[in-house]
């Protein structure tokens, strides 16, 4: 499996997703679809906070940043 390469998006373009993504219009699967981008990293980064905070609170993680 090849990996296409990674893109390169510009400001105006990631301004339009943005204003179409705060409309609310249309889903993020939607506006992902529309646009030919993922959600993914917006997941990742709600699970790995969630990670931290429980780690952090169960003390099997320090609080440091």
């Amino acid at each position: 499996m090849t990996r296409r390469p990674r893109r390169n998006r510009t400001p105006a373009f990631k301004s339009k997703v943005a204003l179409e993504a705060i409309k609310g219009e249309k889903t993020l699967s939607e506006l992902a679809q529309q646009f030919d981008v993922h959600a993914k990293i917006g997941e990742l980064t709600l699970e790995n906070n969630f990670l931290e905070t429980t780690l952090t609170k169960a003390g099997l993680l320090s609080a440091k940043k």
